[in-house]
């Protein structure tokens, strides 16, 4: 990384190709604590000390790298740091690395043949197939488990390059596209709910459209499209677990903020890391009641970044407004307050909070987000623009 001068940073410039849809680049700025974690105001453009991966809406992306040249120009302070500005790739999305989704794979193992070797900073497509592995299509299919008796299916592993045990995967999302133009959900078992419910739900299945950012409920009802992926990990070095619970490692999260915009900080076990990714979810509530959200095959284009050398207890999600930390268990008032415990040693360690003071303000101002119930994942947030006010 190189230190900047006084004067104005004379940037890369951008190529482009005919047909090229999107161009990507990584804007990292490096700067102390207590500094503004919003550097590009109301954009947003840049997570606090952490690589901000952008992808341009334009076929030509000069536009966008002479906005963070502009930026960067009129806001002195930021000569007084270092910052690098480096294009990372221009391609087209036949030319970009995609990992099909098949053969379909229901374990987050360190065992397997890595399907695809990346070096950091790679972005890539990866494909995935629905919860349902692809059994349901219309309202009058059911889920035959004789066929298939998983669910969740995973697209991966996928090796990175240089990664150790005690390292830290930084996985940015840039986009989670429908693949079907639809998503289906059901009415499956209520589990906990029966008490007061009872235990003879229809069996509900549910196929709703998906056109121009919305989910056709009915005729009457719609919902905003935000989709979610459910699954992410990283392969733990002590067992081999299925898609199905969750821990440490990540897994079966169902976490509204694995999402894009938001990068997803997971440990590494084992070299290479060995990550895995599936389960989109074209929205879901908190919470998960029924144990499945509107489910969709999907395409997902993330970067994978490597942090040597730092090792982190658990799962930490950041997105441009908001750090929080991931923690999953039985009954959920221990996961909430493991996340609310790991979140405030991150604020401790790298924004400089004391604990006890950290602790004293999340009582006011931390919120909540909630996976599936019965698994018992919750992730505790904080808005960054309380980091720097100590």
């Amino acid at each position: 990384m190189n230190t900047a001068s006084s004067a104005s940073p004379t940037l890369p410039a951008a190529t482009s190709q005919a047909g090229q849809s999107r161009c990507r680049f990584k804007l990292a700025v490096k700067f102390t604590r207590g500094m503004t974690n919003s550097l590009f105001d109301d954009q947003q453009k840049i997570g606090s000390m952490r690589p901000y991966h952008y992808i341009a809406p334009e076929p030509n992306c000069h536009r966008e790298l002479q906005f963070a040249a502009a930026v960067i120009a009129e806001r002195p302070l930021l000569h007084q740091y270092e910052w690098r500005l480096r294009h990372v790739r221009s391609l087209s999305e036949n030319a970009m690395q995609r990992l099909p989704k098949t053969p379909l794979c229901f374990e987050f193992s360190r065992h397997k043949e890595p399907k695809l070797r990346i070096q950091p900073g790679g972005t890539i497509e990866v494909e995935s197939e629905d919860a349902f592995c692809g059994q349901i299509r219309t309202d009058d299919d059911r889920r035959v488990l004789t066929f298939e008796p998983n669910s969740n299916p995973v697209n991966g592993p996928i090796y990175v390059e240089g990664a150790e045990p005690h390292d830290t995967l930084a996985v940015t999302i840039h986009e989670i596209r429908p693949a079907s133009g639809q998503a289906a959900t059901r009415t499956a078992a209520p589990k906990q709910l029966c008490q007061w419910l009872g235990d003879n739900p229809p069996h509900g299945v549910h196929v709703c459209p998906i056109a121009d950012g919305v989910i056709h409920w009915s005729d009457q009802l719609t919902i905003p499209c935000t989709p979610v992926r459910g699954c992410i990990a990283t392969a733990p070095h002590w067992c081999v677990p299925t898609t199905g619970p969750a821990g440490s490692y990540g897994g079966n999260l169902d976490i509204r903020e694995v999402c894009p915009g938001n990068t997803v900080y997971l440990p590494v076990f084992v070299t290479g890391g060995y990550l895995y990714l599936g389960d989109a979810h074209a929205a879901q509530g908190h919470g998960e009641l029924s144990a499945t959200g509107l489910e969709m095959p999907a395409e997902s284009v993330i970067t994978v970044d490597l942090i040597k050398g730092q090792s982190i207890p658990g799962i930490r999600i950041e997105s441009p407004d908001e750090i929080m930390a991931v923690a999953t268990g039985k009954p959920l008032e221990r996961p909430v307050a493991n996340a609310y415990a790991w979140l405030i040693l991150w604020m401790e360690a790298e924004y400089g909070w004391d604990r006890w003071q950290a602790y004293d303000l999340l009582t006011h101002v931390g919120e909540i987000s909630t996976g599936y119930y019965d698994i018992g994942t919750a992730a505790a947030k904080i808005n960054k623009r309380y980091l720097s006010a100590r």
